[in-house]
């Protein structure tokens, strides 16, 4: 999002000064004057907007020069640069202004070292430099990393506010911050490659801070007891690191703390009872590591509390009831854990203002009455691979605002009819035992494979269902033909696969503008495929259309000008370096002209890829593929994989996030660049239909439904 900073400039009528947006007044001799007169010559009006009173402005979309005659307002306290497109260095001048106490250069477009003069601004106490040297121009992976966190910045006893995000600096944090009087806020953060040790970065002093993130870099070791001393901490940030062994008992005496995020570290061993102690909390972020042990029931004191995060560890045991005293809990995870044990409704008493609830991928058994009402309207409703049933839930009638459903392996029978969840919700009902004709809820997303339907997908889908993106009906028992109206609906993934489908391809599915996964595979579908597919892949897009041989589809390979489909290998991506290394993973690539189906190293026969003419392969969808047999840590090069498609289909609204099948045989890593994250880790398991893939992020495995199809 675009924020406009303003940079005031100053018409001097009666000899007095507005500095930085803030109302101080200062009397200006005449060498200021000038200077100030200056300034503003140095302006590139383009637009002649610049007024002629005392009035802002905004300048984050005008490109000008500091002039060095900014260095002869010797009383100036505060300068706010920030959100502009300077070009350059950051003037060694600016290190002139002595009486400098707020600097914020934050967005400004300046590129290379931070100056080591800007030390000598011995009043400086809030510095903002965040987002520093990252120019569109210039973002090449080579050029990043390079430039050092300063370590003279420890030495600036002055320093209340330091804020270095997002700049890609390397090297060691100073212990000096440490030790610094006056620091209440430090932040650190998305540098990828600051290191430090945690054992004694954290057994200094830190007098004063309030507000400490590091997080998306390189700490390591242990946290240490003296944490506990750091008595003035509100805001805790340290995810996404290396942090190793378990969290100290002395943080209960973090008694002002509000938010904790130890996301995505190595943690291990159990949630210490103190944790109970920090009766200010409002924010608990512990997912994403290997933390063991039950949930302690000292829990429930957090009265403050409104996000409880546990997500992808290890923890066993039973939910503590205790939760249910959390009057403020607004979101609740504890998903992909071991945790077993019945969910009552003890457990959710007092939770009236809970909007999310994710139980998923655990063993509980929910125990509640026929009649039983819940105190909440939640939005994400995720219990995937609980037991819920037999029969589909009565107390989801109740239910008038859910916009994520996720009741995967935990049902049987007959779903209910109407089907109440709002017209934009993603429903995943997958691996149930459902039988009967298939629903039809007018929601965005919707997965009912692996199932039992059956009987044939009714005729008026497309009027009924008009505001479905997603749809998957595949590993069911559905029979009779692809109704024409289906070619009426927005789709961007289609999945009719392994079921008894027969007859042909409709050709309305051209229709569906914004199509780009189709899966038809294993059915007995015969005739041809539609010329109109084929436009939707060459002027669409489709980043995937598959079939299996075994229907009885003619496949014509047309000229490369023509419109309809070809079946076609594709070359090997090109490899992406990491940025978290020196060298790039090696790549072995392999093409063939025959448009016969091949088998991979295990003898597996992959499916054809129907590939619309001449569309590119998504370069951000992967880089160089390595093979990786754990059971023999034999390095097998993945000359076999040859397609590669990446879709999401929106299953939660906040983060990008995937969910598998599994499958064995041989496992691969990859880094890829993925909207929005920086390098993220896909563990993937060739299996007989293609290579099927599950989504890490540092360790923690996402349960959304999505697909990485590798094959040819």
């Amino acid at each position: 999002m675009e924020t406009f900073q303003f940079l005031w400039i100053i018409c001097l009528l009666s000899g007095e000064l507005i500095c930085g947006g803030v109302a101080q007044l200062v009397h200006c001799n005449a060498a200021e004057r000038e200077a100030l007169l200056d300034l503003k010559m140095g302006l590139n009006d383009s637009w002649n907007r610049l007024p002629h009173g005392m009035e802002p402005i905004a300048v984050n979309a005008i490109r000008w020069e500091i002039r060095p005659s900014l260095a002869k307002l010797k009383s100036l306290k505060h300068l706010d640069l920030s959100g502009n497109n300077f070009t350059g260095k950051i003037p060694h001048f600016l290190s002139s202004l002595e009486n400098l106490q707020y600097l914020n250069l934050s967005y400004a477009g300046f590129s290379g070292a931070i100056p080591p003069n800007l030390g000598n601004l011995s009043s400086l106490q809030f510095l903002d430099v965040s987002y520093w040297g990252l120019t569109v121009d210039n973002l090449e992976w080579g050029s990043l990393f390079k430039a050092k966190l300063p370590t003279w910045l420890a030495n600036i006893s002055s320093l209340v506010s330091v804020d270095i995000g997002n700049s890609m600096l390397t090297g060691r944090i100073p212990l000096g911050f440490g030790e610094l009087p006056n620091l209440q806020s430090l932040k650190l953060n998305y540098n990828l490659k600051l290191s430090a040790s945690c054992f004694q970065l954290f057994a200094r002093s830190w007098k004063k801070i309030q507000i400490l993130d590091l997080s998306i870099n390189g700490l390591h070791g242990r946290l240490p007891t003296l944490l506990g001393n750091m008595t003035s901490l509100i805001h805790f940030d340290l995810h996404f690191n290396y942090i190793e062994g378990g969290i100290p008992s002395s943080i209960g005496k973090l008694s002002n703390l509000q938010y904790i995020d130890l996301y995505l570290n190595n943690l291990t061993g159990s949630l210490p009872d103190s944790i109970g102690q920090l009766r200010n909390l409002v924010e608990l972020r512990l997912n994403g590591n290997l933390l063991q042990g039950s949930i302690p029931s000292s829990i429930g004191k957090l009265q403050y509390l409104t996000t409880l995060t546990l997500a992808s560890n290890k923890l066993n045991g039973s939910l503590p009831a205790s939760i249910g005293l959390l009057s403020e809990l607004s979101s609740l995870d504890v998903s992909l854990n071991k945790l077993t044990g019945v969910i009552s409704e003890a457990h959710f008493r007092r939770l009236g203002k809970l909007e999310k609830i994710d139980l998923s991928e655990n063993s509980f058994i929910l125990n509640v009455s026929s009649n039983w009402v819940p105190p909440f309207q939640v939005i994400f409703l995720q219990m995937g691979s609980c037991h819920l049933g037999p029969s589909f839930p009565s107390w989801l009638r109740s239910q008038k605002q859910v916009q994520v459903l996720d009741f995967r392996g935990c049902l049987e029978g007959h779903i209910p009819n109407p089907f109440n969840v709002t017209s934009y919700a993603n429903v995943d009902l997958s691996s149930n035992q459902f039988k009967g004709p298939i629903p039809l809820p007018n929601v965005f997303l919707l997965d009912l494979s692996n199932n039992q339907f059956s009987g044939s997908i009714p005729e008026n889908i497309g009027q009924v269902m008009s505001m479905l993106s997603f749809l998957s009906l595949s590993g069911n028992e559905l029979t009779g033909a692809i109704p024409v109206s289906i070619g009426e609906i927005s789709l961007d993934v289609l999945d009719l696969s392994k079921n008894n489908l027969a007859g042909s391809i409709p050709s309305s599915i051209g229709n569906c503008s914004s199509l780009t996964v189709l899966d038809l595979q294993k059915n007995n579908l015969s005739g041809g495929i539609p010329n109109s597919i084929g436009y939707v892949e060459y002027e669409r897009k489709i980043q995937k259309t598959s079939v299996e041989k075994s229907d009885d589809i003619q496949f014509k390979i047309p000229a490369e000008n023509e419109g309809s489909p070809t079946i076609r290998q594709q070359a090997t991506p090109p490899n992406t370096p990491s940025p978290f290394s020196s060298t790039s993973p090696s790549t072995t690539s392999s093409s063939s002209s025959n448009s016969s189906a091949s088998e991979d190293d295990l003898g597996n026969v992959l499916p054809y890829a129907v590939e619309g003419v001449g569309v590119p392969v998504d370069p951000l969808a992967f880089a160089g593929l390595s093979a990786w047999d754990s059971e023999t840590n034999l390095k097998n090069g993945c000359d076999f994989i040859e397609f590669v498609t990446l879709w999401q289909t929106r299953r939660r609204s906040h983060s990008t996030s995937y969910v598998w099948k599994k499958h064995s045989h041989i496992s691969f890593f990859c880094n890829i660049p993925l909207a929005g994250h920086w390098w993220s880790e896909w563990k993937c398991a060739v299996s007989g239909v293609g290579i099927i893939c599950n989504f890490f992020r540092g360790g923690e495995e996402l349960p959304a439904k999505d697909e990485i199809i590798f094959g040819k």
